[in-house]
């Protein structure tokens, strides 16, 4: 007598299809990131960011100046309301207070190497370079003006200070400022401020022009300010040298 056959019992078919449907969307929601986004990137189902920029790629900020910087970015499937993560990699020489995808950045120090400020989504990132450098300085050059005359002669020709930025950023609102005089007499200086640029480089041009004093060495000094430069304001000395010469 032979052995009765077992029957071997396979799942029905609608049951079959069931299981294969439940092991493909466990696999899509696993690339996907599962179904309430990628959880290591923060970004929705199925997005994939394939770049990130940050413009300007390179910046110019001086010590207490703000400027800002943006970030832009492109991805399959993505939303275009995601932001970006912002950081700075020197943080004592540059303040950062993001703003979306937007960062304002401030110098707080000088700094010799550029500020790499970053910006990241999924895992991708971009960056600009900024570089902090020191306020606007006035720098004058000569500091120190000399005049000769002889008494009751001509007065002597007009000579001109050169006016310009020794610091970062730009030197604006020059001005002259009212001159000071020193022992002996007033008013024998011209300063011609109606023609200075009040954006350096600059040059002021200055004469004496009373020749009735007496013998002797006159001084002034002429302030000239902005109110953007750390050294402000900054003082062109005059010296002016009287000799001989008929009396009046």
């Amino acid at each position: 007598m032979q052995p009765s056959a077992r029957r071997l019992r396979f799942p029905r078919r609608s049951g079959l299809r069931a299981t294969i449907a439940t092991i493909a969307a466990a696999a899509t929601l696993a690339a996907c990131g599962g179904g309430g986004g990628d959880n290591s990137t923060g970004l929705p189902a199925g997005c994939q960011v394939t770049s990130v920029s940050v413009g300007p790629d390179t910046l110019s900020v001086v010590v207490g100046e703000t400027k800002d910087l943006f970030a832009a970015f492109s991805g399959v499937n993505c939303t275009a309301g995601l932001s970006v993560t912002w950081n700075t990699s020197n943080a004592s020489a540059l303040s950062l207070q993001p703003a979306g995808n937007v960062a304002h950045v401030t110098g707080r120090a000088i700094a010799a190497e550029p500020v790499s400020v970053t910006a990241s989504l999924g895992g991708v990132s971009g960056a600009s370079q900024v570089m902090v450098r020191p306020p606007p300085t006035i720098k004058l050059t000569p500091e120190t003006l000399t005049f000769n005359a002889v008494r009751n002669g001509p007065s002597p020709q007009s000579k001109a200070v050169s006016i310009t930025n020794a610091g970062g950023g730009t030197l604006s609102q020059l001005s002259a400022g009212n001159t000071a005089y020193g022992p002996g007499a007033n008013g024998w200086l011209l300063v011609q401020s109606l023609f200075l640029n009040p954006t350096a480089p600059s040059t002021l041009n200055i004469v004496p022009t009373n020749t009735t004093l007496s013998a002797g060495t006159y001084t002034a000094t002429v302030p000239i300010a902005s109110p953007v430069a750390t050294n402000s304001p900054k003082n062109i000395t005059v010296l002016f040298t009287i000799t001989g010469g008929s009396a009046p």
